[in-house]
């Protein structure tokens, strides 16, 4: 189930983001869609130090704009990245991806 800030609708997720925020969402989401790249590419490096290191980063600034999903996205991308499983973080990607693609954000 999505975290209680997000709710599943139609296909995707809707993200109830604070109003004062407003301004800095769109760099946010881009931001994240280049960490995807960067963390697919450092995956087919074989790099997961720097795997890790943008699942951190995703972590914290999706804490801090309130995207609870890509929070814990971030987490897991980090674990498993921390454990060298690249099977896992790559079906976390493919997540990451879809969740990118298919979120709407609604604001508070």
């Amino acid at each position: 189930a999505p975290p209680a800030s997000e709710i599943e609708h139609r296909g995707g997720y809707v993200v109830y983001i604070k109003e004062r925020l407003r301004p800095i969402v769109p760099v946010f989401t881009r931001t994240a869609g280049q960490g995807l790249s960067e963390m697919r590419q450092r995956l087919s490096a074989g790099d997961m130090e720097g795997v890790r290191r943008g699942g951190h980063s995703l972590k914290g600034s999706a804490a801090t704009m309130g995207f609870a999903a890509l929070e814990i996205m971030g987490r897991d991308i980090e674990k498993a990245a921390h454990e060298g499983d690249g099977k896992v973080v790559a079906a976390l990607l493919d997540e990451l991806e879809s969740y990118l693609d298919g979120f709407e954000v609604r604001y508070r």
